[in-house]
C-alpha cells in the first residue's frame, strides 16, 4: 500500500514487536511507552489545536471515554458520562482559545478538568456524583504520564506508526489502561483528515492479536467500533487480526458484517464463523484441507462482500525470501536475525534480512534447521 498509493499512511497497534522489522526497514516510527522516561500521549491533543481550532464530537468522545475508564465508571453510569461530557467541552471552551499560529501550544489537560469538578456549581445527585469523580481523577493530578502534554516522540507524523503496547506491561494497570486507550484512540483520529487540497489519503488501520485487546484492554474495542463503522466512507480500511473467530465476539456486528474476511487454517470448531459468513458447504470445506508449507507459502480462504453477491476464493501467499525474514514470527528465525543484527552490528537491519534472505532463502524452518551457520559471516 505504501508503495503503490500517493500519500498513503499506515497505523497499527502491535503486542510483540511482530512489525518492527517492517518498520525499520520502510523508516516508520516504532512507538514505545517507557517507565521512568515521561514520555506520553495526551488524550486531550489533536490536529487543529495549535491553530486554536475546537474539537468534534469524536474527539470530547474519546476524552469522555479515557476519564470514565481512569475513574472506574461502568459505561451504564449516564450521569457520570453526563457530567464528564459537560466539563470536557467546557474544558476545550476556555483553553483551546489560548493557542494561536506562531505561539507555542497550549495542551487542556486532566488537571483542567480537575479543577472544573472542584468548582462546578453541580447539586444534588450530580453533585454528589461530581465530588466521587474528583476523588477517582484528582490522584492523577500532575501525573507525569496521564497529566503531561504529549511528548515531541509521539507528535508529528510519518507514513508509517506502530503503537506497541506490551512495552506497558511495566506500568500500573490504571496507568496502562489509560496508555492503551490513548493510543488506540491516536490512532482512531487520523479518520476523516484532510490533505491540503481537500483530498483523503488512504489510510490502513491495523489491530493485531484482538485476544489481548480483549482480555487486556477492552475498552479499545469501543474504539474501534466507531472506527470500522465509520472508516468506509472516509477512504480508510481497518484490519483485525486474531487467532481465533471468537476473539472477535466482543465485536458482534463489525465481524458479521466485515466486507472482506481472509481465514487461515483453523483449530477446533469454526460453526460461527462458516455461518456468519454465509459459507456454503463446499467453501466451508476448503477450510480444513488448507496447506501451509514453511519457508514456502501460506494459503487462506478468500471471502470478499456478503449475501448472494459474495466471492469466495481459495488464495496462496508466497513469500520471497526477503519478505519472509521480515514476517517471520518463528522463534528460531527471529532468533537468527537477532544473532546476525548483534554479530554485524554495523549493518542496518535491511542488509541483515538480505544476508539472511540469500543464505536461506526458505528460512530455517523451510531448511530443516534451527540455527544459521555463523561461520559464513565471516
Amino acid at each position: 500500500m505504501l508503495a503503490t498509493k500517493t500519500r498513503a499512511c499506515v497505523r497499527a497497534v502491535d503486542f510483540g514487536e511482530s512489525f518492527a522489522p517492517l518498520v525499520d526497514v520502510l523508516g516508520g516510527r516504532h512507538l514505545r511507552f517507557e517507565s521512568g522516561a515521561d514520555r506520553s500521549i495526551n488524550v486531550w491533543d489533536y490536529d487543529g489545536l495549535e491553530s486554536g481550532e475546537l474539537p468534534d464530537e469524536v474527539q470530547i468522545a474519546f476524552v469522555v471515554g479515557d476519564l470514565m475508564q481512569l475513574a472506574r465508571v461502568p459505561a451504564n453510569d449516564t450521569l457520570a458520562e453526563d457530567i464528564l461530557t459537560t466539563l470536557v467541552a467546557e474544558v476545550y471552551r476556555n483553553e483551546v482559545p489560548r493557542n494561536r499560529p506562531g505561539l507555542p501550544k497550549h495542551e487542556p489537560r486532566l488537571s483542567h478538568l480537575v479543577d472544573y469538578l472542584e468548582t462546578w456549581p453541580f447539586k444534588g445527585a450530580a453533585a454528589e456524583r461530581a465530588e466521587a469523580l474528583k476523588l477517582a481523577l484528582g490522584q492523577f493530578r500532575g501525573h507525569s504520564f496521564l497529566d503531561s502534554p504529549t511528548h515531541a516522540d509521539f507528535a508529528g507524523d510519518s507514513a508509517f506508526d506502530v503503537y506497541e503496547l506490551d512495552s506497558l506491561d511495566r506500568f500500573p494497570e490504571r496507568v496502562r489502561e489509560s496508555l492503551a486507550y490513548r493510543a488506540a484512540a491516536r490512532v482512531l483520529r487520523v479518520i476523516g483528515r484532510l490533505n491540503e487540497d481537500g483530498t483523503r489519503s488512504p489510510t490502513l488501520l491495523v489491530f493485531d492479536e484482538v485476544w489481548k485487546i480483549r482480555d487486556k484492554y477492552p475498552r479499545i474495542l469501543d474504539v474501534i467500533k466507531r472506527g470500522a463503522r465509520t472508516g468506509g466512507k472516509e477512504n480508510v480500511v481497518t484490519i483485525l487480526a486474531t487467532q481465533a473467530y471468537e476473539d472477535l465476539s466482543s465485536l458482534p456486528d463489525i465481524a458479521k458484517t466485515a466486507g472482506v474476511k481472509i481465514i487461515g487454517k483453523q483449530v477446533g470448531d469454526y460453526t460461527s464463523l462458516v455461518e456468519d459468513s454465509g459459507l456454503a458447504p463446499q467453501a466451508a470445506a476448503a477450510i480444513s484441507v488448507i496447506n501451509n508449507v514453511a519457508g514456502s507459502h501460506a494459503q487462506f480462504l478468500l471471502v470478499l462482500g456478503s449475501g448472494e453477491d459474495k466471492i469466495v476464493q481459495m488464495t496462496q501467499c508466497d513469500l520471497s525470501p526477503v519478505e519472509l525474514w521480515t514476517f517471520t514470527t518463528n522463534p528460531d528465525e527471529r532468533n537468527a536475525r537477532a544473532r546476525v543484527q548483534r554479530l554485524k552490528p554495523e549493518w542496518p537491519l535491511a542488509q541483515v534480512i538480505a544476508w539472511l534472505a540469500a543464505h536461506y532463502p526458505v528460512g530455517l524452518t523451510g531448511a530443516g534447521l534451527v540455527k544459521i551457520d555463523e561461520s559464513l559471516l565471516k
